[in-house]
């Protein structure tokens, strides 16, 4: 693979366990720098949240500590059911969320890309300047396959909506019929009349089970409004 993301949670045991529940920082960070040192092209991913904020410019420190490419993310997904969390009890606002992704470039003295963007393989262009389909690198130039054989766009992408069994069709066959499925996905109705519209791409992980009916959540929507026009805002100062 081009590269490995690794999603870090923490910075030692004590936040590792508090946002994860599970005491194994320890045996992550071990075979972190175990993979790094045989050359494998790690990158880390690190997702700011309630939880988190209280170490995150220690978790900044960590992930530098590294020297692989890190990427700071913008915003979280549901949560798995079986956690009992709620979504909403961790969201960051837009403006906490640019300050830590200022605190992060001048950290890593470059800027931290979301997965929006990049390219991830294609140039930015080629999938930004789509008119049709699905607006992002998933399902045109990357996929993951889950731990049962079903290859999706990418790993939190919604099965329910596109999915295909490497067991069935082969990767290639799989793959042919992913990318097909994401360049004629249609976007809600919605987002074609939305001002936001050249500044947000829709992203069915992001908008979950609204998505299975081809709809927007409107807390998704509020949330990449504010971040747009926070950063806008930032921009003009």
């Amino acid at each position: 693979p081009s590269t490995i993301d690794v999603s870090i949670y923490g910075c030692d045991r004590t936040s590792y366990q508090t946002i994860t529940g599970h005491d194994c920082f320890e045996l992550v960070d071990r075979n972190l720098r175990y993979a790094k040192e045989c050359g494998l092209p790690i990158r880390l991913m690190i997702t700011p949240t309630g939880l988190l904020e209280p170490w995150i410019d220690s978790v900044l420190a960590y992930a530098k500590s590294f020297d692989v490419k890190t990427i700071v993310n913008t915003q979280l997904l549901d949560p798995q059911p079986d956690t009992g969390r709620d979504r909403r009890d961790y969201d960051l606002s837009p403006e906490t969320i640019l300050d830590i992704r200022r605190r992060a470039n001048a950290l890593f003295q470059s800027d931290q890309l979301s997965y929006e963007e990049e390219g991830n393989g294609d140039s930015a262009s080629d999938w930004k300047a789509a008119k049709e389909g699905l607006r992002c690198a998933a399902g045109r130039s990357q996929f993951a396959v889950t731990w049962d054989g079903m290859m999706v766009p990418c790993i939190t992408f919604p099965r329910e909506l596109i999915a295909c069994s490497v067991l069935e069709h082969g990767v290639k066959g799989a793959w042919e019929k992913i990318h097909e499925a994401v360049v004629n996905y249609v976007i809600p109705e919605k987002c074609n009349t939305c001002a936001f519209q050249e500044q947000c791409n829709y992203c069915p992980s992001s908008h979950g089970q609204y998505a299975i009916r081809n709809a927007c959540n409107p807390s998704v929507c509020a949330f990449q409004q504010g971040l747009i026009v926070e950063y806008q805002n930032q921009k003009r100062k």
